[in-house]
């Protein structure tokens, strides 16, 4: 029999079993959290290599006992290493954008900022890391605008979420707006416009509705489109307790100290920064500091609280109860308003159906999305006849034919917003909204 494990080299094995385990842990959090194809053979792989561990060292301490300081100080030299790389990982990861944590950045580097009156608005002169991508001195995707409308200028705002301000596409030349903006410039060239992309991630109608009254109006614009589909969806996937008029069941107030600013609250790419390098740089989860998890500072994490977590997530439970319980309602108000406070304030409203694909594996393949959203379209098209507003029907143009305009099922590609922009300059044309611009 061997002599007895000394305890210094008992505590070092100790400390770096359980060191280990956790860092397992955190591995398997983190790639089970990523949720993509890739991701899950590195899930395979690592429970593997936990289990053959396992068994080998239980191999090992049957035989010898004497082994326990050989693994005692393989466990310590590993964790000694882990603690080094580690903080190697930190240090390279605060010089790389793609492998930033919130913390790491300053506000005034992030996309998006908070706003008393709005959740976060697009922050003012924000660059992106390729100078392709930037906001005005207004807070505004696009070119340096002045806040007061030039003499002659028509102006044209486009509100709406993700899907008007072109997150399908990097390069600001390539949006909506900016087509639109060419079109107008090229055709009629006796009335200079400009083309205001208003549209901010992850705005619900409710939003831009808020944001056409306190940031929009001020432009003094002469036409304004609302195009939203999806994020009013995504209010009506709540707990009939939380779909409210105000959104405060889907919205609170911006947390800046959450945490969860990396792969929806993945504990592995959170902590770890070689975890982190590992995800991005493997394209298991595509990160960028524009975004910075916006969901984790903006979204209520009880949304569902009253329904079980499993039939929310999982197969069982049939989304389209919600969509049947939470009637679109305050959607439908929104558009009403919408209307009603651009007509006082000078203003031509213009509606635009909602469009997407089915060609891509994301929630808007989901049947209850797609019925969500059909049933919104419908109230569009209705409101739009009723009070004889002119209609962007961008939902039957065709577009979801065609996999070429399509990033995923939501995002438009550049030829998917220049398609766009010719629809929207038609239905303008058609509506005689064109002929002059205001004084």
């Amino acid at each position: 029999m061997g002599r007895e494990m000394p305890r210094i080299t008992r505590i070092i094995g100790c400390f770096g079993g359980l060191a280990t385990l956790l860092y397992a842990f955190l591995a398997i959090e983190m790639l089970t959290t990523l949720r993509t194809q890739r991701m899950y053979v590195w899930v395979v792989l690592v429970a593997a290599g936990i289990l053959l561990g396992v068994h080998v060292g239980g191999c090992v301490l049957a035989a010898n006992r004497r082994a326990w300081q050989k693994l005692a100080i393989m466990l310590g030299t590993f964790w000694m290493t882990a603690v080094i790389g580690e903080a190697f990982a930190h240090i390279y990861a605060t010089t790389q954008a793609d492998l930033r944590t919130g913390p790491d950045i300053a506000m005034e580097s992030w996309r998006m900022i908070p706003h008393p009156y709005l959740a976060y608005v697009p922050t003012p002169g924000w660059l992106s890391d390729d100078g392709k991508c930037r906001h005005n001195s207004v807070g505004i995707r696009g070119e340096e605008i002045s806040e007061e409308r030039p003499r002659g200028v028509r102006r044209i705002l486009l509100l709406g979420g993700s899907t008007t301000y072109g997150e399908g596409v990097q390069d600001n030349t390539e949006t909506w707006s900016k087509f639109l903006d060419s079109i107008l410039d090229e055709r009629h060239p006796d009335v200079p416009t400009q083309v205001v992309n208003m549209g901010v991630p992850g705005y619900y109608s409710t939003e831009s509705l808020i944001n056409l009254i306190l940031r929009g109006i001020n432009l003094d614009p002469e036409i304004a489109v609302f195009y939203h589909g999806c994020n009013d969806a995504h209010t009506r996937f709540l707990d009939p307790e939380n779909y409210r008029s105000d959104g405060t069941g889907y919205r609170r107030v911006w947390n800046r100290d959450s945490k969860d600013t990396l792969a929806s609250g993945s504990l592995g790419l959170r902590f770890s920064g070689i975890l982190r390098f590992v995800a991005v740089r493997c394209g298991g989860y595509i990160y960028s500091s524009k975004l910075l998890g916006l969901e984790s500072f903006t979204l209520q994490p009880e949304r569902y609280s009253h329904l079980r977590f499993d039939e929310i997530r999982g197969q069982a439970f049939d989304r389209s109860k919600l969509i049947d319980l939470n009637r679109p309602v305050y959607f439908e108000r929104n558009l009403r308003l919408f209307v009603a406070v651009c007509r006082s304030s000078g203003i031509e409203p213009v509606l635009a159906t909602w469009a997407y694909a089915s060609f891509f594996d994301d929630y808007m393949a989901c049947k209850s999305y797609r019925q969500a959203v059909k049933e919104q379209n419908e109230i569009v098209r209705s409101i739009a006849a009723e009070l004889s507003v002119p209609l962007i029907d961008l939902a039957r143009a065709g577009f979801d034919q065609k996999p070429s305009f399509w990033v995923e099922n939501r995002h438009m590609t550049a030829t998917g917003n220049l398609a766009k922009a010719e629809a929207t300059y038609k239905t303008l044309l058609d509506a005689g909204l064109l002929r002059r611009g205001r004084e």
